[in-house]
């Protein structure tokens, strides 16, 4: 009895399914140690007990801030000890070079900048409530709590803005 060619494929095919089980079972599989390499393990040591001090975090210092302070300034003055306000309009077109100069003054004096377009009536409201200065444009150095130590009514230059930044703190 002779067999056909696809019968002699199909039993190859399964003859080499077989072989490659097996070698993966074996390969794979779990072996038990043998009694020489379990006689070699020795029982761990005694554990050693470490104590880990972790360094408390540092305390962020609470800040104190005036009561009635724009929220504006309240934020800037709650991340630097001094704030630079520049009070200006945005309809009129002059205001812009001075809140140019005072922010370039408060960037120079590693001092927050807040800028007030009293344009918008909310922050006219909150800025004439909290510094009783009317005039547009002025710029207003303020220190922790939220003390004004420097203002200035009309145009100023950044050397000024950064200086009085710098000696208010």
């Amino acid at each position: 009895m002779t067999l056909s060619t696809p019968v002699k494929i199909v039993a190859l095919a399964g003859l080499a399914l077989v072989l490659g089980l097996g070698g993966i079972v074996l390969l794979f599989g779990k072996h038990s140690p043998s009694p020489s390499a379990a006689a070699a393990v020795t029982p761990p040591a005694a554990k050693a007990h470490f104590t880990v001090k972790v360094a408390p975090k540092p305390h962020k210092p609470v800040v104190h801030l005036l009561p009635g302070l724009p929220s504006v300034l309240r934020s800037a003055l709650e991340k630097r000890q001094v704030a630079v306000v520049a009070i200006f309009s945005s309809k009129n077109t002059s205001d812009r070079s001075l809140l140019a100069e005072a922010r370039a003054g408060a960037h120079q004096a590693h001092a927050a900048f807040v800028a007030a377009n009293v344009a918008l009536e909310d922050v006219a409201l909150g800025v004439a409530t909290w510094s009783h200065n009317p005039a547009s444009p002025a710029v207003i150095v303020v220190r922790r709590p939220g003390k004004v130590v420097f203002a200035v009514s009309g145009p100023t230059d950044s050397a000024t803005v950064a200086q009085a930044a710098l000696t208010s703190r």
